[in-house]
């Protein structure tokens, strides 16, 4: 896999971290909902902070990221961009940085690209890190957002479907609502593999849901991808 990915208008180096640029984070930076004060929990290589940078010249970002060596590698990526102004990495768990901000600031958007395997771990350290549940449980990562998003903000975040139910549940326990889910299938035939799904705190009449599809039979990219997508690609 290469060692840095090429966008548009920044370069992602991730040689240094467990998560490399992918599909999840990539549909997470083109659709979630931006603001003004934007907090994206668990940066890793900075890649859905610097999207939202791109998508919100007016928007002040904070990545907070666990591992030193991904946040280090995060503010390498914000510093060498145009965007550097905007974007501040922060290095701690999201707990400690919920009691540090929570007499400070509210967000009006949060996002995450949450950890959510249980098993099957990786070798590497800091690919499981990045990958597990067990350093950011989805009741830490709600009670999080619970505590830092603003009353009339929204919680973008990207799971595997299979996971739909259990965290749609949690978030019920901390007072969350769904305002939009994306069913995303990779392929026409296959079934949802992935969703993309806001909260919000304040219970919507109704939510958007919809079902797209990332490439067609003739494994071209579909009309909604490229859209969704075409600000960052260089292809």
């Amino acid at each position: 896999m290469s060692q840095c990915f090429q966008f548009k208008q920044f370069t992602v180096h991730q040689d240094r971290c467990g998560m490399k640029v992918g599909t999840d984070g990539v549909l997470l930076g083109a659709w979630a909902e931006g603001g003004k004060h934007i907090l994206d929990i668990g940066t890793g290589t900075g890649l859905i902070a610097l999207m939202l940078a791109q998508r919100c010249p007016e928007a002040e970002i904070t990545g907070v990221e666990l591992d030193e060596q991904a946040s280090l590698q995060a503010q390498e990526n914000v510093t060498m961009s145009t965007f550097a102004q905007q974007v501040k990495i922060e290095n701690m768990p999201i707990q400690q940085f919920s009691k540090q901000q929570l007499l400070h600031s509210h967000f009006n958007a949060i996002v995450s690209n949450p950890p959510f395997y249980h098993s099957l771990k990786s070798k590497s350290n800091e690919r499981t890190m990045a990958r597990h549940t067990e350093t950011l449980t989805f009741k830490e990562l709600f009670q999080a957002v619970n505590l830092l998003l603003a009353p009339n903000g929204c919680f973008s975040t990207v799971i595997p479907t299979e996971e739909l139910d259990t965290f749609m549940i949690e978030a019920c326990i901390y007072g969350l609502f769904v305002s939009r889910l994306v069913m995303v299938k990779t392929v026409e035939t296959k079934k949802p593999k992935r969703c993309l799904i806001s909260f919000v705190k304040q219970k919507p009449l109704r939510f958007k849901t919809e079902e797209v599809t990332i490439k067609n039979a003739k494994g071209e990219y579909t009309p909604w991808y490229v859209q969704l997508t075409g600000d960052f690609y260089l292809k």
